[in-house]
Parts: structure tokens; sequence; C-alpha cells
């Protein structure tokens, strides 16, 4: 597209990209590091030599948090499948990944053992609980659900009849 336009700027940036990548190529150098994970939602990098930044190969999620030497950066989503962080000073740094549950799904977690429990409480009672443990303090609640549930496919019930 660049070539089709001719636009001198454009050939320009293009000409800066191609020399910056064959200057690369020829002065690129091994990097010191050693990468950990000491579990599923943490990631540490050591690097001990200088470096610009840390890519992980690991699927961006914005749950993901990076420090590096303790003070929190961004994370830069590098593709489909990298995360990407700035190095500050560039030298001796120890980059942290880590993955945190925000807290709407810590709620939406306790929502779901809780509505768990409470359906295993309500069909073992009886069974293994006395009767009318659970019923009875529900019974308001449930006399007001049949009777929208009347209401609503009451209907139903008039045509078939």
């Amino acid at each position: 597209m660049i070539l089709e336009k001719r636009s001198s700027e454009d050939i320009s940036f293009l000409e800066n990209l191609l020399v910056e990548e064959i200057v690369k190529i020829e002065t690129t150098r091994e990097i010191s590091f050693e990468a950990s994970f000491p579990n599923p939602e943490r990631r540490e990098i050591n690097i001990f030599s200088p470096a610009k930044g840390v890519l992980l190969k690991e699927s961006y999620f914005f749950n993901w948090h990076a420090r590096v030497n303790h003070k929190k950066v961004r994370i830069y989503r590098a593709g489909p499948d990298l995360m990407y962080i700035f190095l500050p000073t560039g030298n001796k740094e120890k980059a942290i990944f880590e993955y945190k549950i925000s807290f709407l799904e810590k709620g939406s977690w306790l929502i779901s053992i809780l509505t768990f429990l409470g359906v295993l409480v309500y069909a073992l009672e009886g069974i293994l609980l006395p009767e009318g443990l659970i019923r009875r303090p529900l019974a308001p609640a449930l006399n007001s659900v049949n009777r929208w549930k009347k209401k609503v496919l009451g209907w139903w019930e008039k045509e078939e009849g």
C-alpha cells in the first residue's frame, strides 16, 4: 500500500523500519534471565543483563497484573497470545506477572456455592434433616411464587379445559 501511493513520508517511514530491522539483526545480543512458574497464577522473571522489556508467551487477559521491582507497570497486548511490559531501568530487574480474580468473580463463586448448598439442604429435608426445617421459613415466599405461577400460567389451563 505504501509503494502504491508513493508518498515520500510513507517511503521514508518504510525505509527507516527496514534499516532499523537490519541494524537490530546485527546488534542482537543474548539476554541473561531466569524464569520460574511457582503456580499457574504467577510468573517470575529475573533479568540479569540490560533489556528493554519482557515478552511473556501467555494469553493476555485483563486480570493479569505486572510488577517490576515491586512497582506496578502496565501490560501491553502483544499479539493474540502474548503480553509485553517495558522495563523502567532496563538493568537487573525482577518482573512478576500475577493473575488475580476480580471482586465480581469472587462474588459469583460465593453466590454459586451458597445456591448449591441451599438446593442440597432443601433436597435433603425429610431424608437427613428434620421435616419442615427449610420449608416452614420459606413458606411465605413459596406461596407468593405459587400465586404468581397460577396467574402467569393460568391462561394455559383455561385453553386446555
